[in-house]
């Protein structure tokens, strides 16, 4: 078994697998999802990362060299994926944090949960804070522009250099995203 409760997200680069948990971990794994002309499963757990409180969002930077989890107490983990150190552990929401995801050049990471954040990758500070009067989803974004997915089923864009919401797609169902690889 991978994990000792359910598995709240996944996310998988160069080689790297990264998990988290209900039961307060992020677990690292090496992995292959294929060797050969058959496909088989390669994957070796190389760490056990524990936190305080459950595990509800994982994601790795675009060179794999951190991996960064969001838990249900509002708190911002960032890991080596190298020594499996904590670097750091910073309060950034008020409650849950339901979507994670980093810049391309590991600069800042954005969050949601009941908000959007944007906070300084080194040092933790925070960049941007909005509210959308709705639970957040889930995220994406690339770097300039960001999209979330809100329970009431509506679809927000943000423009992050101004701080503002560009739109609000209102009723699009009810959200749940998923990223492409």
């Amino acid at each position: 078994m991978a994990h000792d409760d359910a598995v709240s997200s996944i996310f998988w680069n160069k080689g790297l697998l990264a998990t988290a948990s209900w039961d307060s971990t992020a677990k690292l794994w090496s992995y292959s999802g294929h060797v050969g002309v058959k496909i088989q499963s390669c994957a070796q757990l190389l760490a056990e990362l524990d936190h305080d409180t459950r595990v509800t969002c994982v994601t790795l930077t675009s060179d794999s060299s951190h991996l960064v989890s969001g838990t249900t107490d509002g708190r911002v983990y960032i890991w080596d994926t190298n020594t499996y150190g904590l670097i750091g552990k910073y309060e950034v929401h008020l409650g849950e944090i339901r979507g994670i995801s980093v810049s391309l050049d590991a600069q800042r990471i954005i969050s949601c949960g009941d908000d959007l954040k944007v906070m300084d990758f080194k040092t933790g500070t925070k960049m941007f804070s909005k509210d959308a009067d709705d639970e957040l989803r889930c995220l994406c974004w690339n770097g300039q522009v960001a999209m979330t997915g809100g329970k009431s089923g509506n679809l927000y864009i943000w423009d992050l250099v101004s701080a503002q919401l560009i739109e609000k797609l209102p009723e699009i169902g009810r959200a749940s995203c998923r990223e492409r690889v």
